[in-house]
This record gives C-alpha cells, sequence and structure tokens, in this order.
C-alpha cells in the first residue's frame, strides 16, 4: 500500500514543479511562504526558489511557532495583535501590475469586530503607497484590494463573512479587468470591475499587518501565503483549499517500514543460496 506523505522538512516535500504532486500550481508561482513545513528559527524561508525569505519580527521564535490544529496539521505562525509580523524585502519577482493571486491560509484568535489585515504589500502609512492587501474589516468580512497606478485611489473585491474563529482559505486576484475574491474555493459575487494597472511603488512585503501598521496587526495564526504572477482559476483555489499542501506536495511514493524492508532482503538472500 502507497502512503502520502504530509510536507514537511523532516518528511520531504516539492521543492519545484516537478517534484510536485501539482504542477499546474507551480505556473507563475513567485513566492510560498510555508510556516506548515516546521519552525525554521526567525525566519520564515520561501520555498518558491526566488529566495525572498522573510524576517520575524518582534516575534519569539520560541513560542510563535505552534502546532495547528490546522487543515494540513503542521505549524502556523501566531500573530499577537500588537506589533507581530513578517517582513519580506522587495524584489522584482514581487512588483506585479497586473495579474496577480495572493493566497492566504488565516485563523482569528477571537470572534470580533475588529480590523486586522493578514498580508499586505506596501507602507500602510497612505493610500498611494499601497499595493495590494488581504483584510478582515471590523464587520467580521473578508476582502482583497488593490491601489491604482498613479494614486488614483483602491479597488476593493466584494466580501465574504469570516465570523468565527475556524481555518479559512482566502484567495484574492486581479487580472486588468476584475478584482476578484474567493473564500475556501467559493467566490464572492462576480467580483469589482476594474480595467488598469496596479500601483507598484517598489514595497516591502509584510504578512501580519500592513507596512508599519502596529494597530492593525493580525490577531490568530497564519499558515501559507503564496504569490503567483498568474490568475488562480476558480478550479485551482477550489483545489488549493481542499488540498492545503498542494502545491509542495511531493509526486506519491511508496512507503515501507523498515522491518518489512529487512523481512524482504532475508527472503531474497535465501532464494539466492537455495539456487
Amino acid at each position: 500500500m502507497s502512503n502520502l506523505i504530509l510536507p514537511s522538512y523532516k518528511g520531504g516535500f516539492a521543492r519545484n514543479a516537478a517534484e510536485s504532486a501539482n504542477p499546474n500550481l507551480w505556473k507563475g508561482l513567485v513566492g510560498l511562504w510555508s510556516p506548515s513545513l516546521g519552525p525554521t528559527g526567525l525566519t520564515l524561508f520561501d520555498h518558491a526558489s526566488r529566495k525572498n525569505h522573510g524576517t520575524l519580527t518582534n516575534m519569539d521564535q520560541a513560542t510563535d511557532w505552534v502546532v495547528s490544529g490546522s487543515p494540513w496539521n503542521g505549524y502556523a505562525l501566531n500573530y499577537d495583535a500588537s506589533n507581530d509580523r513578517v517582513v519580506i524585502q522587495d524584489a522584482p519577482a514581487l512588483n506585479i501590475s497586473i495579474n496577480i493571486s495572493v493566497g492566504v491560509w488565516f485563523k482569528k484568535a477571537l470572534a470580533d469586530d475588529v480590523r486586522q489585515f493578514i498580508a499586505a504589500k506596501g507602507t500602510g502609512i497612505a493610500g498611494p503607497t499601497d499595493d495590494w492587501w488581504m483584510e478582515v474589516q471590523s464587520d467580521d468580512t473578508l476582502r482583497f484590494a488593490i491601489h491604482k497606478a498613479g494614486g488614483a485611489g483602491r479597488v476593493h473585491s466584494p466580501t465574504l463573512s469570516v465570523a468565527d474563529t475556524d481555518w479559512h482559505f482566502g484567495l484574492g486576484t486581479y487580472d486588468g479587468a476584475v478584482v476578484r475574491l474567493f473564500l475556501d474555493g467559493v467566490e464572492a459575487g462576480s467580483g469589482t470591475a476594474f480595467a488598469g494597472t496596479m500601483q507598484n511603488p517598489g514595497n516591502v512585503m509584510v504578512i501580519g499587518t500592513v507596512g508599519v501598521q502596529d494597530g492593525l496587526t493580525w490577531n490568530g495564526l497564519i499558515g501559507s501565503v503564496a504569490l503567483w504572477s498568474r490568475i488562480i482559476v476558480p478550479s485551482e483555489s477550489r483545489q488549493l483549499y481542499e488540498q492545503p499542501h498542494a502545491i509542495i506536495q511531493p509526486r506519491s511514493r511508496i512507503v515501507v517500514p523498515a522491518a518489512a524492508v529487512a523481512a524482504t532482503i532475508v527472503v531474497l538472500r535465501r532464494r539466492r543460496e537455495a539456487a
């Protein structure tokens, strides 16, 4: 019988499309930060082969890596609603003006009415300095937003309720015509029309808040965050929700217990001796 190995640093994981059971999800992948693989101190590694690693800031490496009870049965990072964040420095691959998809696994600590950011690219000081962001608003709804190029205002997706403390998968996309949001594989409405390009001033990307804003910091757990320079289609959104390990899931392999291997060797040896 073959067993599917859950991705981890110890058990192995797909490092590229060729090793992945779902190579389609590597197309256009420019960033993948997956704490589920296991604790790595004050660095959250980028597994999209771009080496845009994140730095845990104002966080405790001994207590903020937690076994999450998440759909992937691995680790997540715990954010304290104060000033915890993971900072990813700006890089050319992360500067996307059109055809962008952002996917995040998240879990609120409290079912409260507080505005808080899951991930963003921007400073948070003023709207025109932001590229995109994913947030839960004060009415407990999730939304994805982009800022128009030239400081011409922002465009928000339709919203969906997250008035609970369950794990959820949010996906925001912008294809040059429509800003869309998916929650747990289901689209919110039919998107918000906007024809143009995104603001792209070369800001840092932050997981757990937006830029330098402490008052908007996430309160709860955040799992994997993925960034693509293409549009993730509805079927892939559903795939990412139903298979939390989908991107880094290695191709199926046969897992044979060590005792069974030893027994097989003994049988083969006796057959050779008998011959």
